[in-house]
């Protein structure tokens, strides 16, 4: 009995032992991803090809499918994913900018301090847009480049529905 007791008291000296040494692995993994940072250098043409002054650049997180992937998961076998879902479509969620700046006569704006990641690039002035998917790298200083194109005016959801 003693020696059964000896055995189960080293099985979780050793557990406690793992558990605490993979926590810490963990938690300094965690302080190294929040650490890098990396920044970009953005040129914006017009529709011209002439670098474009005073534009609006930002750059922000990529809109995530998180809402369909816990949908799929939730449903039941057979389930096609519409039962009991009252909310059909997610909308899109804009992300606030994680660093936003303008362009200087030259067309050219740095952003910088951007964690490391997939983002959207966009740049904007008046009814000129442009955007690009781009990725972050610890300690890198990207050179991209975007033409703005001309816009048709947003439309508000409901605008245009008959009530």
């Amino acid at each position: 009995m003693c020696k059964y007791l000896s055995l189960i008291a080293l099985a979780s000296i050793c557990a406690f032992m793992s558990f605490t040494a993979s926590t810490k692995a963990a938690d300094d993994n965690k302080d190294a991803k929040t650490t890098e940072k990396g920044s970009i250098k953005v040129t914006v043409m017009g529709e011209d090809g002439k670098p474009a002054a005073d534009v609006t650049v930002q750059i922000a997180v990529r809109a995530s499918r998180r809402g369909q992937q816990q949908q799929t998961q939730s449903t039941a076998p057979g389930d096609n994913g519409n039962a009991g879902n009252t909310n059909q479509e997610q909308p899109r969620r804009r992300q606030p900018p994680v660093a936003k700046g303008m362009t200087d006569d030259k067309g050219v704006c740095t952003l910088s301090d951007i964690p490391v990641g997939d983002y959207t690039l966009s740049a904007r002035k008046d009814d000129l847009r442009a955007t690009k998917r781009v990725k972050i790298k610890a300690g890198d200083n990207d050179a991209v480049e975007l033409t703005l194109k001309k816009q048709a005016p947003r439309r508000n959801a409901g605008q245009g529905q008959n009530k």
